[in-house]
């Protein structure tokens, strides 16, 4: 398995994906927008995030699903990545014991 590591942060790749949605919400529905604001828009300031925070009345079943596809697609890839990685990470610690210095 060959991991491919860049210098950048799942966080700044989560801010990346943040700022080209700002540059593209007007190709965007009022809902998704919404949506966008209220969910990765709080996440990328650092902001608590609350389902009950939602007014489900400003968005509809459309948007959540154009809001889903959209960060499936730019988020799953770096999500995968990183749990590959902490999957061998996990693998290494497993092997060295606590008890045994390897210098």
């Amino acid at each position: 398995m060959e991991l491919e590591l860049q210098k950048t942060s799942f966080v700044d790749e989560f801010r990346k994906v943040h700022s080209i949605e700002n540059h593209k919400a007007c190709e965007r529905t009022e809902g998704f927008n919404y949506l966008h604001d209220m969910t990765t828009g709080r996440l990328s300031q650092g902001e608590s995030f609350s389902f009950t925070d939602l007014d489900f009345s400003r968005f509809t079943y459309d948007d959540l699903c154009d809001y889903m596809e959209y960060y499936e697609k730019h988020l799953t890839p770096k999500i995968d990545l990183a749990n590959k990685l902490f999957s061998v990470l996990k693998t290494a610690g497993a092997v060295f014991s606590p008890d045994k210095r390897y210098y």
